[in-house]
């Protein structure tokens, strides 16, 4: 499963000001999850990839507690991440409340297709939880759209995500 936030602009790239910034930097932190970020293809599994979150695999999880190095390895050993689970996106600061916002759940392909997903929020409200209500189709590439309701105004992406969209543009 490929997860972006929407935040690129078409040309002429701009982005929204926001003090709230989700930032794309699977590199450097483990800010969405699940993402192929952290998968690597491996034709010996029924799916043609595989979880690769030890720290070896992904520098992001370095410095995680010692507790956590066991179960990134048992996870590890999957053959991509589930159809049903939660996904979950990091912000810099705390979230407006969930009733505040626009948030959207697409499935990419030739026709792409609006997910059903229930919301909650953890971690003080800086972490944002999409629990489809219904499985993913087996390697869906999906899109989070977050946007306050209100004015349709943006999240906007911090330094790494504004890099990332320059990239992409």
């Amino acid at each position: 499963m490929l997860i972006f936030l929407l935040a690129c602009a078409p040309e002429p790239l701009s982005f929204c000001g926001s003090e709230l910034a989700y930032d794309y930097a699977p590199d450097v932190q483990l800010s969405t999850f699940p993402d192929d970020h952290y998968s690597v293809v491996d034709p010996d599994t029924a799916t043609g990839r595989r979880v690769a979150m030890t720290p070896q695999d992904t520098a992001a999880v370095v410095a995680f507690p010692e507790n956590y190095q066991s179960w990134l390895s048992d996870l590890s050993t999957l053959d991509g991440f589930g159809l049903s689970a939660g996904i979950f996106l990091g912000f810099d600061g705390e979230l407006p409340p969930i009733e505040d916002l626009d948030i959207q759940l697409w499935v990419l392909g030739d026709s792409p297709e609006s997910w059903p997903v229930a919301l909650s929020t953890t971690d003080g409200g800086r972490t944002l939880m999409l629990h489809p209500t219904r499985a993913l189709p087996s390697a869906a590439e999906v899109l989070v759209v977050v946007r306050n309701a209100e004015d349709a105004a943006c999240i906007a992406p911090g330094q790494i995500g504004r890099a990332s969209c320059r990239e992409r543009v």
